[in-house]
Parts: C-alpha cells; sequence; structure tokens
C-alpha cells in the first residue's frame, strides 16, 4: 500500500472513522457501472481477483468491503478492498499518485522517488517500512499508468499499478535511500493495484489490492493475512486525505 500502497503497511493502521464514505444511491447504478468497466478489460494488473458482485452491492450502501483470496502455489495472499467514495476520480487519482506525501499516512519511515519524476508514469519509488521487534521492510516498486483503459474512457476509468523491481546494485539508488534502507530487509516481492471508476461528477468507485511477501523471518501466509484485515483504513486514510489535502498531481 495500496501506494504508499503496500499491503505490508496496512498492518500499522488503527484509523477507525469512516470520514469520507458515503451512500452510492442505487445498488443498480454501482452493478451496471462495475459490468461496464469489466466489459472493457484492458488491464495491465494481471493479479487482481475477481471481486464478487454481491459485495460491491454491499459496498453500494456505503460500506468498506475487503476479502482475502488465496493463490495456488504461494505463501502470501491477496488482500483487497472496495468502496464508494464521495471525492470526484481526478482528485483520487492525483492522492493516489502523491506518495512522496504518504509517510506519515502509510507509518513509513523514508520514501523516495529514484528514478523518474513525482507525479510520473514508471517512476521507482523506495519506501521502507519499520516493523517493531523484527528487522525494518523496504523495497523499490514501479508504479505504472494504464494508459490505454484511461483513453479508451475518456479518463472515466483509470488504474495505477506498483510491482517490486530488482536493484542489482545498490550504487543505483541516492545515498539517503541507502542510508535509509541500512540494516532493514528487502521484501521478497510487492506488487498491486488502485482501479477507479467515476460514478457520476463526485463519487468513484475505487477497488484496492496488495499481493506482498515481507520475507526474512516473517511468514508470508501470517504475515499477509494480517495486513489485509487492515485494508478498511488504508482506502478510510487515503480518501480522507484526497478530500482534505491539497492537490499537488495534475493540476
Amino acid at each position: 500500500m495500496r501506494h504508499g500502497r503496500c499491503v505490508l503497511a496496512c498492518a500499522v493502521f488503527a484509523f477507525t472513522t469512516t470520514s469520507g464514505l458515503v451512500l452510492a444511491g442505487s445498488d443498480a447504478a454501482v452493478l451496471e457501472r462495475v459490468a461496464e468497466v469489466r466489459q472493457l478489460g484492458l488491464r495491465i494488473g494481471d493479479t487482481a481477483p475477481t471481486v464478487p458482485m454481491d459485495s460491491w452491492k454491499a459496498a453500494a450502501s456505503g460500506t468498506i468491503v475487503t476479502g482475502v483470496h488465496r493463490v495456488p502455489g504461494h505463501r502470501a495472499s491477496i488482500g483487497w478492498g472496495i468502496a464508494v467514495v464521495d471525492v470526484p476520480i481526478e482528485r483520487m487519482w492525483a492522492a493516489l499518485n502523491e506518495e512522496l506525501h504518504h509517510k506519515e499516512l502509510l507509518g513509513l519511515s523514508h520514501v523516495e522517488v529514484v528514478r523518474g519524476e513525482a507525479c510520473a508514469n514508471r517512476r521507482r519509488v523506495s519506501m521502507v517500512l519499520p516493523l517493531p521487534v523484527v528487522s525494518d521492510r523496504w523495497w523499490v516498486v514501479e508504479n505504472r499508468f494504464n494508459t490505454r483503459l484511461a483513453v479508451a474512457s475518456g479518463g472515466r476509468v483509470r488504474e495505477l499499478t506498483w510491482a517490486r523491481v530488482a536493484i542489482a546494485d545498490e550504487d543505483a539508488l541516492s545515498d539517503s535511500a541507502r542510508e535509509a534502507i541500512a540494516e532493514s530487509v528487502e521484501v521478497t516481492f510487492n506488487q498491486g493495484a488502485w482501479l477507479l471508476a467515476a460514478l457520476g461528477p463526485t463519487k468513484t468507485l475505487a477497488e484496492y489490492h496488495s499481493w506482498s511477501d515481507p520475507g526474512g523471518s516473517l511468514p508470508a501466509g501470517p504475515a499477509s493475512r494480517f495486513a489485509s484485515r487492515t485494508i478498511d483504513a488504508t482506502i478510510q486514510r487515503l480518501v480522507r486525505y484526497a478530500k482534505e489535502q491539497p492537490q499537488r498531481c495534475f493540476r
């Protein structure tokens, strides 16, 4: 989270209010929009689980719905969450891309763009998650825009994916990034996506999922299941950020 968006980071969240969530209107409107998005296809994230339509019906009432999808042959599970949020898609999209301002929001000790530019497609971002007792975890992900989907939908559907990239030589990192990851453990893998779909001018369907293995001595299965239980807090915090903070990306 995820963006800032790594499921590992979810484990430190304890935000329990529901500010930012709204009643979404009719169930039929939400289900129709979800069906339209599915018909578009064109997703670039290949790990997104299929969210049951009954879950979207529950989300239409203003509830954040979460779940865990087990992946055959893998210890780590995919955590997912969906909601209808009272934020225009343009503002929510901008907020998701502002990870340089998500450090406190996501409980991270370090966030830095190590290749590319802030808010730009295919930027690479280094993050460090402090953990109690065990070693901190770090990762570098490439954040990618699904431009084809955005163009095909006229900007009404947008996807942001991230996936861990291996850093073969730490000299490829800045001095500040190398200092931040000292004595930390790199995660085995970390990937996921946000999918947004406009539901009228002021509301957005939001789908989040993240799949991560923390590596080291932390068992992937229990760690991912524990983190997935707090995905609702991830969504709530990012919604509040989108509503309250100045827009820095894509102004």
